[in-house]
């Protein structure tokens, strides 16, 4: 269940990735929580899209190491919740594509916890 490797990594501050899923949470509230995340290793950014038929859509990008170019789709909530309970200031976001589990991990506080979400079929 937990993936040994991964195709995408993305090393990020925790405040970053907390600020834009929170962004990108408001205007998923209608389509079930689901939000975009796309890594760019070639610009060194993330991205967070989200739709709301009522309000739009959304793109935030925060700034993060990235080791290859990768997309997935997952609730909000769910990545909400595991951002508030980690303490460091850095963690490690991986996934291999569109389907697999995703894991995120404490840089340097906590390497031993591990947290998995499972992404949405989009």
């Amino acid at each position: 269940m937990i993936p040994s490797t991964a195709e995408t990594e993305i090393v990020i501050k925790k405040s970053d990735f907390s600020r834009v899923t929170k962004i990108a949470a408001l205007f998923a509230r209608e389509s079930g929580g689901g939000i975009t995340i796309t890594a760019s290793e070639e610009n060194s950014l993330l991205s967070i899209h989200s739709i709301a038929s009522e309000l739009g859509e959304n793109t935030s990008e925060a700034t993060a190491k990235i080791s290859a170019d990768g997309q997935v789709t997952l609730n909000s909530r769910y990545l909400t919740e595991v951002l508030n309970i980690i303490d460091a200031d850095e963690i490690v976001f991986s996934f291999n594509g569109k389907l697999s589990p995703c894991v995120i991990r404490e840089q340097v506080k906590n390497p031993d916890y591990t947290h998995i979400i499972m992404p949405l079929k989009s």
